[in-house]
């Protein structure tokens, strides 16, 4: 009988241990660690508004993976697509962590899916090095499975009660995904978060990553609104000065002198007819809402480039840390002496160089980071190179990497330019081969020749010397460069960062000087915006970076989205150099601020209501904003993420201001995403007579 009892007693304690590892609590525990470890590993808080609903959201998840764990007859056959199902997790979560960790950002899968075979085929060594370094946390996110396989070897499985536990999972996913849905919209706060739509990223951050993966994937099944906070019409002009008393001149007195001519101070509208943009119904709310927006006005600067030849550069992880008077001499000319802008930002809008290249070249925020490949089909009307080339433009687009990178192939042309070149169609030829990353310098030198005489011309460069990582070993312009900043007093990565920029300033100082042996330098522009700043020294367990250099590279630790993205503009003219002084601009001024801005200045015929941001000079109030709707002026900054507002040293402001800030921001999100999603510039303008897009 003790025998019996013992035996009895042991079998009770197998099946009470084998509960433990039931499909349904594995998975339930699965996800909760993950979730938890994510938002730990990437110094996101653990505690949060939406924490609730993330977890209800990830245990709706989990119990489908065990309702479908159940479904085949069998313990062994559950177990092993219990298995299954927590290595898809991890890898997922995992996947997540990388792209934080590299980038600063939570990429949806659609981006992941897009970009993977272009990553592996021009940065496979980067992927490598990324997982080799991130081993210690592979293996942390691995632990659930490693447990799960372990005790499965040790526990011999029982024979599951099906339809008890089908039951089960079916109820536990019905009540979790309705406790989620209802605790996602349980107040206004968490409805305003969710309104930055298409921000996997912000989704991530505010409500977990299976609730943004639910998103993402019911997106197309969703009826987006886009709702504009509309204030009263504000007048278009500021009021004329009244006339001035008129006074008789006495008979003997000389004949006055000549007024000149009175300077266009009017807004920079056009006369649109707006009831062609009709479809769908968020296409007539932008309508509604464009006719109210404050333009920005003409003013003295206004057409003082038109005519001029025009190079855009998006300079490759650049930062105004690059820029020194005895370094770089070129790069400082260029920054220094034409115009100035103190407080420039290029915002991370989540999608790395491709979004920081359509945030300027198009004006618009990027509320999807494949919004510059989504374009493809779109009317991109106001793009600089799309402006002169409706002028007559001759026109050229250069890339020193793969010609096909981010389909460059396709959008480049779209954005204004007849034709494009990069490696794969024609640019290896005048550049070294096997260099990784390629030679700026080298781009310059031979693309020069192909445009210099074809005046006036409008030109693209996409730099990518600057590109990660950073080292003297592993990238070949930094070893190049080497000797320039190998003694600097920094650490080893900060000094291959700055030597790979080098070849940026070699171009620009070939560049310049070509120009000026050709006689145009006082009739280009040279415009450069960098793509983001550079991640590849922020400490990353992917990037083998273990200390912070990136607040070595800056000086000050950059804890806040607006410390991390300050950076440096250029718009020179080799005719600003004339001037005694050079034009400086104060106040915050952003990326969406510089296609605006160069419109004006060419005295382009443009609507500035239908840009998201302003010309510098045209009386906008300075606003620079982030996706996940943070913001800065030069009254203080609003942390989007905690909801706190910080008045700038000597301000003081009221809460309407921030309420119609915020409002402000949001409506410059929603125009972004509208345009984008619905061509609205192809519905407004119709086909291009250039390229033909509607």
């Amino acid at each position: 009988m003790a025998i019996l009892n013992g035996h009895r007693d042991r079998t009770a304690k197998a099946a009470g241990t084998r509960s433990l590892f039931h499909p349904l609590t594995c998975l339930l525990v699965t996800v909760l660690y993950l979730e938890l470890l994510l938002r730990a590993s990437c110094s996101l808080p653990l505690l949060f508004d939406g924490l609730p609903g993330a977890l209800c959201c990830a245990f709706a998840c989990a119990s489908v993976a065990a309702l479908i764990c159940f479904l085949p007859r069998g313990a062994r056959a559950s177990r092993v697509l219990c298995l299954v199902w927590m290595e898809l997790f991890t890898l997922w979560y995992l996947i997540a962590f990388f792209m934080d960790n590299s980038y600063g950002v939570f990429m949806s899968p659609a981006i992941i899916a897009r970009e993977t075979g272009d990553v592996f085929a021009d940065f496979g060594s980067s992927v490598v090095s990324a997982v080799v370094h991130g081993l210690p946390m592979i293996l942390l996110y691995h632990i659930p499975v490693l447990l799960f396989s372990l005790l499965c070897r040790l526990l011999p499985p029982g024979a599951p009660r099906r339809r008890r536990a089908l039951l089960l999972c079916a109820v536990l996913t019905v009540v979790f995904s309705f406790a989620s849905y209802g605790l996602h919209n349980r107040s206004a706060e968490l409805r305003a978060n969710d309104r930055a739509r298409r921000s996997y990223d912000s989704a991530v951050r505010s409500f977990g990553l299976m609730t943004a993966l639910t998103r993402e994937a019911a997106a197309p099944l969703r009826s987006e609104k886009t709702d504009f906070v509309v204030e009263p019409p504000a007048e278009t002009a500021p009021p004329a000065a009244p006339a001035a008393e008129t006074e008789i001149a006495a008979p003997d007195a000389p004949e006055p002198a000549s007024p000149e001519p009175e300077r266009d101070t009017g807004p920079n509208v056009m006369d649109l007819d707006f009831t062609r943009a009709t479809r769908p119904a968020q296409v007539v709310a932008l309508s509604e809402y464009i006719q109210t927006r404050q333009p920005t006005m003409k003013n003295e600067y206004t057409g003082i480039f038109a005519g001029k030849n025009l190079i855009l550069i998006t300079a490759e992880a650049f930062t105004k840390e690059v820029i020194d008077p005895e370094r770089t001499p070129a790069l400082y000319r260029l920054a220094s002496r034409g115009i100035v802008f103190e407080d420039f930002y290029q915002p991370s809008w989540g999608g790395g160089t491709s979004t920081g290249e359509y945030s300027w070249l198009t004006g618009l925020a990027p509320t999807d980071p494949l919004d510059m490949m989504n374009s493809l089909d779109n009317n991109l009307y106001f793009t600089m190179g799309n402006q002169l080339q409706r002028l007559g433009y001759f026109s050229r687009a250069y890339h020193n990497g793969r010609y096909a990178y981010y389909n460059r192939n396709t959008t480049h042309q779209n954005l204004g330019y007849a034709e494009y070149y990069g490696l794969g169609n024609g640019l290896e030829e005048g550049l070294t081969k096997g260099l990784a990353p390629g030679s700026d310098l080298e781009m310059i030198e031979y693309t020069l020749p192909q445009y210099l005489d074809h005046r006036p011309f409008s030109v693209y460069y996409m730099t990518i010397s600057g590109h990660a990582g950073y080292s003297f070993s592993g990238n070949d312009m930094s070893e190049k460069n080497r000797a320039v900043t190998e003694d600097l007093p920094n650490s080893e990565t900060v000094n291959a960062y700055l030597a790979c920029n080098m070849e940026l300033e070699y171009a620009m100082e070939s560049l310049l000087r070509s120009l000026e042996e050709a006689g145009v330098a006082d009739d280009t522009v040279i415009a450069m915006v960098p793509d983001h700043y550079p991640y590849g020294l922020s400490p990353s367990a992917a990037w083998g970076n273990y200390y912070d250099e990136l607040a070595e590279l800056y000086g000050y630790i950059p804890d806040t989205k607006w410390k991390r993205d300050h950076n440096a503009a250029i718009i020179w003219c080799g005719s600003l150099e004339t001037r005694d002084e050079p034009i400086r601009v104060s106040g915050p001024v952003s990326s969406l601020d510089i296609l605006p801005t160069l419109s004006n200045l060419f005295g382009l015929e443009y609507d500035s209501r239908l840009l998201a941001g302003s010309d510098v000079f045209g009386g906008a109030e300075r606003l620079v904003f982030w996706n996940n709707q943070s913001w800065i002026t030069e009254e203080g900054s609003f942390d989007a993420g905690t909801s706190t507002f910080t008045p700038a040293p000597g301000r003081e402001t009221d809460k309407d201001y921030v309420k119609r800030i915020r409002a402000e921001v949001l409506n410059r999100i929603n125009l972004s995403w509208v345009i984008s999603e619905y061509d609205y510039y192809g519905q407004l303008f119709g086909p291009d007579p250039e390229t033909g897009k509607k």
